[in-house]
């Protein structure tokens, strides 16, 4: 327990540090804070072994096909609790378009930042946690921990769900691979969503017209979502969860 603990303040003090280096003494410029603060995030936590790079897991086209259909399907449940919930500031609002207003940007959103954050929350602190306690609480404190860092509630409580859901992977696997796939899946859908809907203020109804057609979106994404899991649960190679 102590050790996920460990590895969540050598995130957050790396996260600290790029900010405070790179911003102040540097450039004001959140693409290169973000890009310095997931580098050095991977380096750290490839140096200390704290997350084993050899994957077990053989991917399969099927699984692969999969967790990218079970990243997409989370997009309209989350927009819609997103639409009932706290704004999000307007400062993350001004940050986030900076950051993918270039191609680093996009490449750190995308690419960079999943992979550190996988390597972080289920590679390093789901792996320590499951040796020590059962399996769904060890999903639910990683996840926990990984909506906690992201501070915004709104992003936090987002963070959070598909936390229980790339920790589930995880377990169900024993690799950051599955997680990392959903994880890019899911910020690349959201980038590009962002891209076409750049107004903060816009809704699901402004895009699809009728509070009918929303619903019937919301409703057909989350059985699709539960058919993907059931078909998961069925493929993924290791012991079922109790």
């Amino acid at each position: 327990m102590w050790k996920s603990i460990e590895y969540t303040l050598y995130f957050l003090t790396v996260q600290v540090v790029a900010g405070f280096v790179v911003g102040h003494f540097l450039s004001d410029n959140t693409t290169l804070v973000m890009l310095t603060a997931d580098a050095l995030t991977l380096i750290l936590f490839i140096v200390i072994k704290a997350c084993p790079l050899k994957s077990e897991y053989d991917l399969p086209w099927r699984d692969l096909g999969l967790f990218c259909l079970l990243a997409c399907t989370t997009i309209i449940p989350s927009i819609w609790m997103e639409e009932f919930g706290p704004q999000v500031s307007k400062q993350l609002i001004k940050a986030m378009e900076q950051v993918l207003s270039s191609p680093v940007g996009f490449i750190v959103v995308i690419l960079l930042g999943p992979l550190a954050e996988e390597i972080v929350f289920r590679g390093s602190i789901e792996r320590v946690l499951l040796k020590k306690i059962k399996p769904w609480y060890a999903i639910c404190i990683s996840a926990f921990l990984f909506g906690l860092v992201h501070f915004e509630l709104v992003q936090g409580f987002h963070a959070f769900l598909m936390g229980l859901l790339l920790g589930w992977l995880y377990y169900k696997t024993n690799s950051i691979i599955p997680g990392v796939i959903v994880h890019v899946a899911n910020n690349a859908v959201a980038c590009v969503l962002m891209g076409f809907f750049p107004n903060e203020d816009t809704k699901l109804i402004d895009i699809m017209g009728s509070d009918f057609v929303v619903y019937a979106t919301l409703i057909s994404s989350l059985i699709l979502l539960y058919v993907v899991i059931i078909l998961l649960r069925k493929t993924l190679t290791s012991k079922n969860l109790h």
